[in-house]
């Protein structure tokens, strides 16, 4: 399975086209907490976890992670 990076400008371009992307939202449960800064509808999920999530996943789109 390739991995691929996108610019936040290319994410923003298919959100807004409407296309269907699963978002995880992977940053530290702290960095997470103090955030105002969270993509509307991504997901928070623990990095550290992987294998209790991992299996929740849609895998029928787009898996696009992000820690920043």
């Amino acid at each position: 399975m390739a991995v691929l990076r996108i610019t936040k400008e290319k994410l923003k371009e298919q959100l807004d086209k409407g296309e269907m992307v699963v978002l995880l939202d992977v940053r530290s449960h702290d960095s997470y907490n103090m955030s105002n800064i969270k993509i509307k509808g991504s997901m928070r999920k623990d990095p550290v976890a992987v294998k209790s999530w991992e299996r929740e996943i849609p895998r029928d789109k787009p898996i696009i992670t992000y820690c920043t």
